[in-house]
């Protein structure tokens, strides 16, 4: 379809208001980040039901400048806007969610800035987190790892000719084969194998036509009660037999997680959950002391069985990090200075949301204990390297430094508490916020490495004896990748690196590799297959995203 350029007025100029009424004014003509334009007709945004609106999307590339007067180029149509969010709505600059459309205003899949096709997007404001980079870092880690986590891109954004800041387009936690890639699951899908998945559940804010009560109570809270809710399929849509299903699974893994027989390997707990998924989400979560991971925006998924094996119950995709990476004041537990406390431990701080308490439990068990232990050692010698941690926060500071002025220039909360009570003096500038990040992020790693329990001298028996620990060891990185893949193995002599086109075409194969270029390959999906000793092999879908 033919795009039609945008119509705009040179300047998109911006009026504001400070705190003493003095009328500022900021103009915003070019941006390094994309530009969306949204265009509600002057109607104002409805926390529900979307209403109609057009968008438009300018990008010209990594590295080139991008004008408001440039033709849209990424996308050009009409979409359905809402608010969303729940402490986050109430933040000045609102988040949005909206559903992309063709010409007719019917709901169509698209890919935005290099994602892969869907028709549900969320625009992610920055209000709460000064540095931006709170929620990126977290879901880079946990894919870095081997793990879906939500594609996000940086923009800035005008809407009904109001520029409103910095925002992070990205997907939202959804059921499909690009995102969270479990079975779909239909309302008549009532029997047998097809009614075992998949689902998406969550602990997280709930009501009573939303969720269900838990027949457990946490271990360390006896007298807390616990909700969990229907995310996938969503509460209007799931059947009343699934309903039972997935609440008897759940209350048959608690049975398990609770008895006395809780760490055997083949009655207790590990027959009902995938035990490395738990543990990389608990890595995320506890090196960012994100204690909303454990009460709220806390997601686990299910898959539908196969005829010979049950689905296990997974934990994530990670979610909402602004309240993290942080010295925050919310809790006695959480607020030294040396970085100390655990984020799983939540119920023991005044909440709004109880806790399933589920990784308490799991934390009694020294296999758990030492699972995490060897995890956390493995990836400190790659993913979580300081200096990779260091070096991409570095980076992303740069990539915004010039919007970031146009944003607080706007909000003008850059030196104020806006959300979240730190125990550090509030910084004045971007670079401080910046610099404060790095500091946490050393004291936590620091009290990290001293304080996860747990026995390493067992780690190789891990990886010799467990091929699935095995894999989750395995990963690739950065996905989508614009030059050069780079692959993370542990304890795993790699024989042979085989990069494959979508039909199943041979076009790379490497020798020991720990890294392969991709530079020369067009933009697309391919398929990396990883070939080790005895016979071990493992593969990943690949998005080339130059």
């Amino acid at each position: 379809m033919k795009k039609t350029p945008i119509i705009f007025l040179l300047l998109v100029t911006i009026s504001i208001f400070a705190q003493n009424s003095a009328k500022s004014t900021v103009v915003f003509t070019t941006s390094n980040l994309p530009i969306v334009l949204i265009n509600t007709a002057g109607l104002a945004i409805p926390d529900e039901p979307k209403i109609d609106a057009t968008m438009q999307i300018i990008f010209n590339g990594t590295g080139v400048i991008n004008n408001v007067n440039d033709v849209p180029n990424v996308f050009n149509s009409k979409i359905g806007i809402e608010l969303r969010g729940s402490s986050s709505i109430n933040y000045p600059q609102k988040p949005f969610k909206f559903e992309t459309r063709n010409a007719l205003n019917v709901k169509q899949n698209v890919s935005l800035l290099g994602m892969p096709l869907e028709s549900d997007w969320i625009l992610l404001s920055n209000y709460n987190d000064k540095v931006f980079i709170r929620n990126t870092l977290s879901y880079k880690l946990f894919n870095e790892m081997g793990n879906y986590a939500t594609k996000t891109k940086f923009c800035e954004v005008v809407l009904n000719g109001e520029y409103i800041g910095i925002y992070l387009l990205m997907e939202n936690i959804k059921r499909g084969a690009n995102r969270v890639n479990i079975a779909k699951l239909d309302p008549l899908e009532n029997n047998g194998i097809d009614v075992t998945g998949g689902y998406i559940i969550k602990n997280d804010y709930w009501g009573d036509n939303d969720s269900w009560l838990s027949n457990f109570h946490p271990i360390d809270h006896s007298n807390l009660d616990v909700h969990l809710v229907y995310e996938y399929p969503k509460p209007k849509n799931i059947s009343p037999q699934q309903k039972t299903y997935i609440q008897a699974f759940i209350n048959n893994f608690e049975t398990a997680l609770y008895g006395n027989s809780f760490a055997d390997l083949t009655i207790g707990y590990n027959k009902y959950i995938d035990v490395n998924s738990f543990i990389d989400y608990m890595v995320v979560n506890e090196l960012s002391r994100n204690a909303d991971g454990f009460k709220k925006s806390c997601y686990f998924h299910k898959d539908i069985d196969t005829p010979t094996a049950m689905s296990k119950l997974k934990a994530g995709p990670i979610w909402d990090f602004d309240w993290a990476w942080k010295n925050i004041d919310e809790c006695s537990i959480f607020a030294a200075t040396n970085g100390s406390g655990w984020a799983y431990k939540v119920n023991d701080c005044e909440k709004d949301v109880n806790s399933t308490g589920w990784f308490v439990r799991l934390m009694q068990d020294p296999n758990f204990q030492n699972k995490f232990r060897c995890r956390w050692n493995d990836l400190r010698n790659n993913v979580l390297l300081t200096s990779n941690l260091m070096a991409y926060i570095e980076s992303s500071a740069l990539e915004l430094n010039e919007s970031q002025k146009r944003h607080y220039q706007k909000w003008e909360h850059l030196a104020l508490d806006s959300g979240t009570s730190e125990v550090e003096p509030i910084q004045t500038t971007f670079a401080g916020h910046i610099q404060q990040l790095k500091n946490w992020v050393n004291t936590r790693l620091t009290w990290l490495d001293a304080n996860i329990p747990g026995d390493p001298s067992v780690c190789s028996t891990f990886s010799n004896n467990e091929n699935d620990f095995l894999k989750n060891n395995i990963s690739i990185y950065p996905n989508p990748v614009r030059n050069v893949l780079n692959i993370y193995a542990n304890n795993q002599i790699l024989v042979l690196i085989d990069i494959y086109d979508v039909s199943g075409k041979l076009i790379i194969s490497k020798n020991n590799a720990k890294s392969i270029d991709l530079t020369n390959l067009e933009n697309g999906i391919y398929f990396c297959k990883i070939n080790g000793l005895n016979d071990f092999s493992e593969s990943f879908k690949v998005l080339v995203q130059h």
